[in-house]
């Protein structure tokens, strides 16, 4: 018994393991998600500030 009890504690860190690992990489996608918004949200506030200083109409974004 004492072979088995070992055995699921070794499957229970694997799986431990793994959850922290995915923990891990879905917070690396989240924080990827925010600065890909941030980089869209600068880039539009360029945009517009071209269209001023060309003169063109801005969009009411």
């Amino acid at each position: 018994m004492a072979g088995t009890k070992e055995e699921m504690t070794k499957e229970l860190e694997k799986a431990k393991a793994t959850m922290e690992k995915a923990e891990k990489e879905y917070r690396k996608a989240c924080d990827l998600n925010k600065l890909w918004q941030k980089f869209r949200e600068a880039y539009y506030a360029y945009q517009e500030l071209l269209k001023k200083e060309r003169g063109e109409e801005v969009s009411d974004r």
